[in-house]
């Protein structure tokens, strides 16, 4: 599939269990135009009858459904087919989740409001496993793509200034420079050095060469709406397990700072910026995406509005994809 082909979903059948008409009708809707068929019910028992009955490729289920929940569901459906892949949708807060998310092992828990192209690519990502890894699967009618390979810490500013001109050439609003920037910067600073084991370097901010083996590939690019990057790395030893309990560790830490401005007192000795880099690629971009082949590579892909003209902390879906 090049990155002028339009996904689609033919010959895949989905179940929706959710409890309100506007959802289903909405996602349903969606699958339906990416050419798949949706089967859509109201409660967990039904969704449970349905998985036992038909032949169903993914269930997307809200968390607050009737009977049984969405995290429950999806716990019963693994155990009765231990393949199939699943979504969580949900209008609440994703942070109140992400224990569940670690218990259960759900690495995509959806916001309801997230747009068409990115519900029917994560359907597709998960019901097929293929295409998951390249930036140009994600820029639907690139206008061009570049690589770049770094293969020490050195270069990091530069490739970052590289990558922030290439956006503000073409389009970017100035205001977005800033966000782009700081996204590069983690997802790039966690390639060349945690996975490949500079873990303590980093933390003395010390220079890092990496072996012929151990390069990181940074690739940019651009279609009519968004700038692109993707961040690779050919370690693989980034899990799903991880990236949610540094999400879960920053989360944690902002209750304890809100909970000790409100008590006056003093933290810093307990609050610790651990996870804070994985938290902010997933708030600051408008799209992001974690590909992991376990102990092959790792990419990280991050795609920004060329058409926003103001720093917007954009809604936490989790999207994590990890193959065997």
């Amino acid at each position: 599939m090049n990155s002028e082909e339009k996904i689609n979903l033919l010959g895949f059948t989905i179940l929706i269990a959710d409890n309100s008409t506007v959802a289903r009708s909405i996602f349903s809707t969606y699958i339906r135009r990416a050419k798949g068929k949706a089967i859509t019910v109201t409660n967990g028992s039904d969704a449970i009858s349905v998985l036992g009955s038909d032949k169903i490729d993914l269930l997307i289920t809200d968390i607050d459904i009737p009977e049984v929940s969405g995290f429950d569901l999806v716990t019963a459906a693994k155990e009765s087919r231990p393949a199939i892949p699943s979504i969580i949708i949900t209008s609440a807060h994703i942070d109140e989740y992400i224990n569940l998310a670690i218990e259960k092992d759900i690495g995509n828990i959806l916001s309801k409001e997230i747009n068409e192209p990115s519900f029917v690519r994560t359907c597709y990502n998960l019901i097929t496993g293929k295409n998951i890894f390249g930036l140009g699967h994600y820029l639907p009618d690139t206008r061009e793509i570049s690589s770049i390979k770094v293969d020490s810490s050195n270069q990091i500013q530069s490739v970052i200034q590289k990558v922030n001109d290439f956006g503000a050439g073409n389009g970017l609003h100035a205001a977005q420079i800033p966000f782009l920037a700081v996204i590069l910067d983690e997802i790039l600073s966690n390639a060349v050095y945690h996975a490949y084991g500079h873990t303590v370097e980093k933390e003395n901010r010390a220079v890092v060469s990496l072996a012929v083996d151990e390069q990181v590939e940074v690739c940019y690019g651009n279609n009519d709406t968004h700038i692109g990057i993707s961040v690779t790395d050919y370690k693989g030893l980034l899990t799903k397990k991880k990236i949610l309990s540094s999400f879960k560790n920053v989360i944690d830490q902002k209750k304890l700072i809100e909970e000790s401005r409100k008590l006056n007192l003093d933290l810093i000795d307990h609050v610790s910026p651990s996870g804070m880099g994985l938290q902010m690629i997933r708030l600051m971009s408008n799209d992001y995406y974690f590909n992991i082949k376990r102990n092959s590579m790792t990419q990280v892909i991050a795609l920004v509005n060329i058409s926003e003209k103001a720093i917007v902390y954009h809604n936490s879906s989790i999207r994590i994809n990890e193959l065997a």
